[in-house]
């Protein structure tokens, strides 16, 4: 017995296995508290951001599917990174999270040697703490740590928590598919040399095996999957152009060198350590996640560089004490690390709390894990008060949201061209939207094609919102050209679908019966250099718009700059018929797609008179265009543009446009799909149909019931008008009381020498709150 073996003392063994677990769960549950505030759920939100967050969370509960139907940057499981209180949050989301960080925890415990556990955790604990806000630093180096307790080469306990810990970082994989990139390389690596040292590869498989569990449990189909990943391919492939801000170029400069100094050190410690498989792996892999953190913080370089810098931190805090044999060596990593955190404190404490940073640093440290304790203790005392108390929470946000911009009532489905689908989800109305959902994010060609047979197939909405992108006004973001938003899809729009009417600063598109019959031109082909102009000609004649498609091709050293890092911002020189210029940015995914390069339009008022024909003035007709890329970096693309223009005419209704019967003029209204037997409809409604051509309306209506409707009182009244507002032509109230009313019913009228459209309208007098509802079908 030694002197530090006491009887009442373990082996030196337990011991050390007490004190990881001690510090695994200490750091586990700091991480969860302090980092991620896993306990105080986020409810729905105004704005832009908000908007997509909102989406995410809802799409399950809608029966949307990630792949066939929707393709963004996040998937099923965004509320392990936005914390979106949902159907799955207190049942899913919130165990994963936990479990998560206690897996983590517990690998940075065992990877680490016993003297510097202590020390490594307090220093991940506090840089995860200051970037609350910026999860994606977590999330993003989380695999370093299985991967580094897989390189110790410790036995089959250790072996089966990295194992565990590579699972957790697969189902995480579920939220953002960059956390799955920066891990598989990093645990192809790690198992490789475990390989060399004949143990089982272990950590690839079972972050294949999370991935895959987590579709299943977030209510997804294995057989989306490959829809999913060529969706999420073609957002990843898109990203460093599309959503590119540059900034100061030596803070680029640092990170690099910084992270170059990290794999250094690395290289150096695991040649030392003579390990030929680690002596690779760790460098290697550690390259390539401080490349995907360098990508994620500084392609669009505003606050999103604190992703990068407090990712360092975070790696450099994990990999020093774990790896580098000497105190000493790891000395220069883990002040790197004091320095990322310290400069996100001090970045992030004014915004956050004008007072300064040490009130910050309180909010953070102390106040907010606090709050988190005790809403932990509120869950556990009573769970399902808990979650009754957050559901109330969100309706009453959604109630607050739909009160600040409210819509009408708008049958058929909806989707919304700006990214304001929050306001879509706060009136209740049927949100259905294109895969790309948010436009300034549909940015290759394949994510355009993808929006069109969307909009051409069954499942597309009644009514498209169409307006400006944000509160400054314009149709798109970070000063593109405003007809770049959705400008694919735009000549798409005005075939099948008309101006119905102004909400707002957004204009209501209704899908028409029969497209409209708009003809696109021969093309024009030429071939220019940059800041060469390509002649426009001019609108008017029977030409409404000019189509045009741009191709602007990388040569293979853009390639490997837009992997490394991105591809040069291009600019689109425009110069109007007036003789005024102006200059936007230009993404090359969009124009080469096509887009409707003349008129510029930048608001609903201008796309109302595009769709209407209406000549538009000088000063939004482009004349001629060119593109501009600074001549330092013109070796990165092909010194040739080639450029397609074609003009676009017609649109006039066609002649054979008049339906046979009033049911079908509904049903081509509402897009029904053949056969339906019915539209129903949850007063109060307002349906806009296209009758032209019929001397009569024969339809048959009704009063439709839920099943679970109680017994009781209810009124609900039908009409026709020929608008909105204006004296019916036909009224009839049914009383859900009286069971005569409750059968079918049938109506006909005569309409007036040339109606070309009516309104059929159904409101309640009493009782729909109570499961009564109404219905328009075909006469019996």
């Amino acid at each position: 017995m030694t002197a530090t073996d006491g009887p009442d003392r373990p082996p030196k063994g337990r011991r050390s296995t007490a004190g990881a677990a001690a510090v695994a769960v200490t750091l586990g549950g700091w991480l969860a508290v302090a980092a991620f505030r896993p306990f105080t759920p986020a409810v729905p939100q105004p704005g832009l951001d908000a908007s997509w967050v909102a989406v995410m969370g809802e799409a399950a509960a809608r029966g949307l599917r990630w792949g066939p139907d929707l393709a963004f940057t996040y998937g099923p499981a965004a509320s392990l990174v936005t914390g979106y209180f949902n159907g799955t949050y207190l049942t899913l989301t919130l165990p994963i999270l936990l479990a998560t960080c206690l897996l983590f925890g517990a690998c940075t415990a065992l990877a680490v040697p016993p003297g510097r556990r202590v020390g490594a955790a307090l220093a991940v604990g506090l840089i995860a703490a200051l970037s609350t806000g910026y999860p994606d630093s977590f999330f993003l180096v989380l695999p370093l740590a299985p991967a580094l307790l897989r390189l110790s080469g410790a036995g089959a306990g250790p072996a089966a928590v990295a194992g565990a810990a590579a699972f957790a970082v697969g189902a995480v994989g579920m939220a953002k598919m960059s956390f799955p990139l920066a891990a598989l390389p990093l645990f192809l690596l790690a198992d490789a040399a475990a390989l060399l040292r004949r143990r089982a590869p272990v950590l690839a498989a079972a972050c294949a095996l999370g991935f895959l569990a987590a579709d299943l449990l977030y209510g997804q189909r294995l057989s989306d999957l490959p829809l999913f990943l060529q969706g999420q391919g073609q957002v990843i492939a898109g990203y460093s152009e599309a959503m590119a801000i540059d900034g100061r170029r030596g803070e680029v400069a640092a990170f690099a060198l910084a992270a170059v100094a990290l794999v250094g050190l690395a290289a150096a410690s695991e040649r030392a350590r003579g390990r030929h498989g680690s002596r690779i792996a760790l460098p290697l892999g550690l390259a390539w996640l401080l490349l995907i953190l360098f990508k994620a913080g500084f392609v669009r370089q505003d606050t999103h560089t604190l992703i990068a810098w407090f990712g360092l931190a975070l790696a450099a805090a994990l990999a020093a004490p774990a790896r580098f044999r000497s105190r000493a060596a790891a000395a220069v990593p883990a002040a790197a690390a004091a320095g990322a955190a310290l400069l996100g404190l001090a970045l992030v404490g004014p915004a956050a709390a004008p007072a300064g940073s040490r009130a910050a640093a309180e909010r953070v440290l102390v106040a907010g894990p606090a709050a988190q304790l005790a809403a932990a203790a509120e869950l556990a005392r009573d769970p399902a008060g808990f979650a009754q108390a957050r559901r109330a929470a969100t309706a009453a946000r959604w109630r607050q949201l739909a009160d600040l911009a409210p819509l009408p009532p708008l049958p058929g489905g909806v989707d919304v061209i700006p990214s304001r689908q929050g306001r879509v989800l706060a009136a209740g109305l049927d949100y259905r939207p294109r895969p790309s959902f948010q436009e300034y994010s549909t940015y290759t060609p394949a994510l355009v094609a993808m929006n069109r047979t969307f909009l051409e197939g069954p499942r597309a909405p009644a009514w498209v919102l169409f307006g400006p992108e944000g509160a400054g006004g314009g149709l798109s973001v970070d000063g593109r050209y405003p007809n770049l938003a959705e400008g694919g899809l735009w000549l798409d729009l005005l075939r099948l679908y008309r101006p119905e009417r102004r909400l707002g600063d957004l204009l209501a598109l209704h899908r028409r019966a029969v497209p409209a019959p708009f003809a696109v031109g021969a093309p024009e082909r030429s071939e220019v250099g940059f800041d060469e102009e390509v002649p426009v000609a001019p609108l008017g004649g029977g030409v409404r718009a000019v189509l045009a498609a741009v191709d602007v091709r990388p040569t293979l050293l853009g390639r490997l700059a837009a992997f490394l890092f991105k591809p040069p911002a291009l600019t689109m020189a425009v110069r109007f018929a007036d003789g005024h210029a102006a200059s936007y940015r230009f993404v090359s995914g969009i124009g080469a797609a096509g887009f409707v390069l003349s008129p510029l339009v930048d608001d609903a008022a201008d796309f109302d008179a595009l769709a209407d024909g209406v000549a538009p003035p000088p000063d939004r007709t482009v004349a001629g265009f060119s593109l501009h890329v600074p001549p330092r970096l013109r070796a990165l693309l092909s010194p040739r543009i080639s450029v397609e223009l074609r003009d676009v005419t017609g649109g006039d209704a066609p002649a054979s446009t008049a339906p046979t019967s009033a049911w079908q003029a509904v049903a081509d209204a509402q897009a029904l799909p053949p056969g339906a037997p019915d539209l129903g409809t949850a007063p109060p409604s307002r349906l806009a149909v296209p009758v032209a051509g019929l001397s009569r309306l024969d339809l048959g209506f009704g009063l439709a019931l839920a099943e679970d409707a109680p017994p009781g009182a209810g009124r609900l009244c039908f009409a026709v008008r020929p608008a909105a507002g204006e004296a019916p032509l036909w009224r009839r109230c049914l009383d859900r009381a009286a069971a005569a009313d409750r059968a079918p019913q049938s109506m006909s009228v005569a309409l007036p020498p040339g109606t070309a459209e009516l309104v059929l309208e159904t409101t309640c007098e009493a009782g729909c709150e109570e499961g009564v509802g109404g219905y328009w079908a075909p006469p019996p």
